[in-house]
Parts: C-alpha cells; structure tokens; sequence
C-alpha cells in the first residue's frame, strides 16, 4: 500500500503521536530527552527525491532559545510527554510539530538561521554532490533537487554512544515500520548514508525483518574516509546509495571533515555523472 508523506497525512501524525511506544520499555522510554519531540524528518520531506541518513537527532536540536523545532513545552503538554503520557496530544499539535519539521531548514530567529550549522552544513556538502539541496533558496541550475536528512530513529537521548545494546536495538526497531515506508515512497530515488555506523545498523535492523535491506557495493574508494556506491534493495524497491564512512559526527576536528566531505562531494559527482 502507497503513503502519503504530508505534514498532516495519517502515517506523520501517527508517527509523532507515537502511541507505540507504550509498547516499549519502560528504560527506552526514560531515555528520551525531557521536551523534545520526535524528529522523523529534517527538512521538505514533502518533496524530496534524495534523503540523507543518520542515526538520531542530536540533544543540541532542542536548546532552550531560539528554538528549531517545535518542543512539548510549546503545546503546552508536560515535558515528560513521551515518556509517562501519550494521550493529551490532539492531531492538530502532531500537525504543528509536522509542520516545524519541514521549515526547518528555512527557520529563522532575528534573521538568523536556526539549524544546527555545525552538522547540518557539512551533510550540505555531501549532498551538494547529488546535485541536491536542503535549503529552497539554494536551488538553481546546477542544483536542482531537495534533499531531506532522515535519522533510523527519531528520539533526542543525552548520548546515543552510551546506551546499552538493549536500548539500542529497541530504539531502532520503534522506528523502523516508518523508516522503511518513507524510503519505499516513490519519490524517493537516492540515499547519501552518512557514516559507517548508520549502514551498520541499517543491515543489523533489517536483518530479521519483513522486508530486508541489502547492499550491493560497487566501488570502494579512499584513502581518508571510504566511499561507496552501490544499490540498497529494500523489498521490491532498488535504491542507489553513496556512503561516507566518517559524516558530520565523526570524532575528527571541523576542517578535517571539511575537507573530507568536499571530497566525497566531488567524487559522487563524477560517480554520478559516470553511470
């Protein structure tokens, strides 16, 4: 069965309302940070044909000024929502929460960019390569797409690194109906996976699901960060895929991983334009 993915279609709402995770255990739940909500997309998921992937949405994506998206305080609902609650939220509040999700590149306070630059605009990179874009304002001749980012679980934890194996499976698999149905929508026709750990995950996740996810690799270049091309065939479904081994969360300084995304960059570039 096709989805709609629009701010306000049933498959979003029901993603943010979240009732599954009733569900899941009491630690998972515990573990997802006070006034946050959950972040299934970054960006104009409404219209994008390449999707970047992570693994979670960092805890500095809710800070408590100059907010980027839309936190539980705002509605109005207890900050422990989503950990204790899960029935006062109306689909109008999922809706609004929706709605922050696809501005998110275009959000601003006093004229300044609310995004978390630090991350976002290294992915930017990457995904400049694709011929792609998260900002609107950028689009011209020679970047013609929108790209969304898309973590394989949408929940901000204090340190995602420190979680035990338990919690970790679990957050991954709350997620993973919605992950897969959005990577199945037909717009959908690249992934820019940024770091070895997402695609690990990836496979281990998928490993004993339904609907299995397998790589297919195609060219293994270096030397500084591995790249890879190749085809993820999810179901039915073929989707191309460029990997860089170290993304944005690499532990490395900021020109290091400058230089190693501008790279990765020009080399889907030309892998692109060799197909």
């Amino acid at each position: 069965m096709e989805h709609e993915f629009k701010v306000d279609s049933p498959i979003v709402i029901d993603r943010i309302l979240s009732r599954n995770l009733e569900k899941c255990s009491e630690q998972l739940r515990n573990e997802i940070l006070p006034d946050t909500t959950p972040v299934p997309f970054f960006g104009d998921f409404e219209n994008a044909t390449i999707v970047s992937v992570g693994i979670n949405p960092s805890r500095y994506e809710f800070p408590a000024v100059k907010r980027r998206l839309c936190h539980l305080s705002d509605l109005a609902l207890p900050e422990d929502y989503y950990r204790n609650g899960l029935t006062g939220m109306t689909e109008g509040q999922a809706t609004k929460i929706s709605k922050s999700l696809v501005q998110y590149f275009e959000s601003s306070n006093n004229g300044e960019p609310t995004y978390l630059k630090k991350w976002f605009d290294l992915a930017e990179t990457a995904i400049n390569g694709a011929g792609a874009t998260y900002f609107k304002n950028n689009l011209k001749s020679n970047i013609l797409k929108i790209a969304c980012h898309v973590d394989i679980f949408p929940w901000s934890t204090e340190r995602y690194g420190e979680l035990n194996k338990k919690v970790k499976q679990e957050f991954h698999k709350e997620n993973l109906k919605f992950f897969v149905s959005y990577l199945e929508n037909n717009l959908i026709t690249e992934l820019i996976i940024l770091g070895s750990t997402v695609k690990s995950i990836i496979e281990k996740t998928f490993k004993d699901n339904e609907i299995k996810a397998i790589f297919v690799a195609e060219e293994f270049p270096g030397p500084n960060s591995t790249f890879e091309l190749g085809r993820m065939l999810l179901g039915d479904k073929s989707l191309k895929y460029f990997l860089l081994s170290k993304g944005p969360s690499a532990h490395l300084s900021q020109p290091e991983k400058q230089n190693i995304h501008q790279a990765f960059s020009d080399w889907v570039k030309k892998s692109r334009s060799s197909l």
